[in-house]
């Protein structure tokens, strides 16, 4: 048995661990529906993807699959709108706790603003930075 497409073999070999860990805790602890149905897919998912990471001609197709330039672009859109909107988020978060602190008075939402502030100027920072390297390497 020959591992064709390491990544995947280990995805799929995590997503059966955390289904098994599931089922260990469900089994120890007693079933929700909510557990059942995580651990069924976890299982079923780990599963697939692991036997298609032992398959040769499964594994190519993930791989033409993954290089594809449309997934790539479709991938690294989907990643600059969820940093905008963490982005979006942390200014929103450090707005609502400024104003609560400034409201209340409270001593530990001063210490909140000054975690999102930091989150967002190191967001703010990266941005500015990885723009100006790509403007500069293209």
């Amino acid at each position: 048995m020959k591992v064709y497409h390491k990544k995947n073999f280990l995805w799929g070999v995590l997503l059966l661990l955390l289904g098994l860990l599931l089922l260990a805790a469900g089994v120890g602890k007693g079933f929700t529906l909510r557990s059942a149905v995580v651990a069924a897919l976890l299982l079923f998912l780990g599963g697939g993807i692991l036997l298609r990471s032992l398959s040769r001609d499964l594994s190519r197709e993930d791989r033409v699959q993954e290089r594809d330039e449309r997934s790539l672009l479709v991938a690294l859109r989907a990643r600059g709108t969820a940093f905008r909107c963490a982005q979006g988020v942390c200014f929103l978060c450090l707005v609502a706790v400024l104003l609560g602190h400034r409201a209340l008075g409270e001593e530990t939402a001063a210490l909140l603003a000054l975690a999102f502030g930091g989150m967002w100027t190191v967001m703010a920072v990266s941005e500015l930075a990885a723009l100006w390297y790509h403007e500069r390497h293209s």
